[in-house]
Formats: structure tokens, sequence, C-alpha cells
């Protein structure tokens, strides 16, 4: 089970460290009856997915000393949680290529965007993106933006521009402070991009969902 752990973290591109994920499979197996790897992998997975703020690990070798935080934070904890919900996704499938490869192969995917939770990050083309048609005035007046996010696990945290990865499900909150006096109208827009938009984009139709200007 270490070993699939380790192929899993290596083909999602998961930055953790391996001593973490092997504290974190002996763990989360430690109480699991099912003796098949496809059991044992899915309960690993599922237990990453929807326990992993209650997980918690110490390391063996230090047992007078065993704070993790660093290693295992809350940074970590989503990065697992987002992989293991596209893999037990690609499992519901029956696409198990998509995480292990095909058989007698050793090569990363191609596409992580597939099975790596930090390429869906990624910005895809944006030559559907329509320039606003707003007046711009240069002067001292200033805008900060500030987004935070709560997920299905119930947390609510900052969302960085190079943040980790969010899954289907996040809710997203966006406060924008300025010092320009009133009146004032206030515009945004919204642009999705990336391959999990591609596939939910209409047939036809360049715009997804979102990619509109509103007020």
């Amino acid at each position: 089970m270490i070993k699939l752990a380790k192929v899993w973290k290596l083909r999602s591109d998961i930055d953790i460290k391996t001593f973490i994920l092997e504290l974190l499979v002996i763990e989360c197996l430690k109480d699991v009856d099912d003796t098949s790897l496809v059991g044992r992998m899915k309960e690993f997975w599922r237990q990453l997915r929807d326990d992993i703020d209650s997980l918690s690990i110490e390391d063996p070798a230090n047992p007078t000393g065993n704070d993790l935080s660093d290693a295992f934070g809350d940074t970590q904890r989503e990065a697992l949680s987002s992989a293991a919900t596209i893999a037990l996704d690609l499992v519901e499938e029956g696409d198990w290529a998509a995480l292990f490869g095909d058989l007698g192969t050793e090569s990363v995917p191609a596409d992580r965007a597939v099975v790596s939770a930090r390429a869906l990050l990624a910005l895809g083309d944006t030559s559907h993106v329509r320039e606003h048609d707003w007046p711009i005035r240069r002067g001292h007046h200033q805008v900060q933006l500030r987004c935070t996010f709560s997920t299905r696990r119930g947390g609510h945290k900052a969302l960085e521009s190079n943040g980790f990865p969010v899954t289907e499900g996040t809710r997203f909150r966006f406060e924008a402070t300025t010092n320009v006096p009133q009146p004032l109208e206030v515009r945004w827009q919204v642009v999705n991009t990336g391959a999990r938009t591609r596939e939910r984009r209409p047939s036809g139709t360049g715009l997804h969902r979102g990619e509109d200007e509103r007020r």
C-alpha cells in the first residue's frame, strides 16, 4: 500500500514529504478489515477526502518531539484531499490507468491535468476573454481585492494567486476595498479556463457560465 501511495503521489504531483505519506497510510488503514488492494486504496483515499482534518500522525522515531504541523499543515491537507477527490472520481469511472498508468509502463503521465490537482490550477486558453469597455482613470485611488473560500469540509481560508488547488463544490467570497469616494459603481469580470472548463463548456460556444461581466 505504501508503494502504491508513493506512485500515486508522484504521478499526481502532490507536494508532501514521503514520510508523512507513509505515516498516513499506516494511520488510515490500521483498522481496515478489507485485505484487497482495491478496497484498501479506496478507503485510504476516502479518509483523505472526507476525514483529512481529523487525521493525526506521530513520528515513531521522535516520541518526545512529535510536532509535524509544518510538514502536515493546512496546505498539505488541502492538497491531499483535492488529489484524493480526483482519484475517487477516476476510480468510479473505472479509470485506474489514469492514476497508475498502463500495465508495464513507468512513465509519468504527459497530461497531468487528468490526475494532478495542482495542474488544474493552470490557466487555459484565454483568447475568448473580452476586454472590459469601462473607462480607466489614473490617479491616487486604489482597490485591494481579497478572496476567501469555504470547502465542503467546512474550512474557511484565504486564497492567494499561487495557492493550493480547490475542488468542485468550493464557494468563493471576493471582497474589494477602495478609497474611491462615493458615489461609485463596482464591476467585475469572471473568466473560467482550464481543462475542466473546456469539458463543461456548451458545444459550439466560446464562453462558459460565469465568463461574463457582472455589476
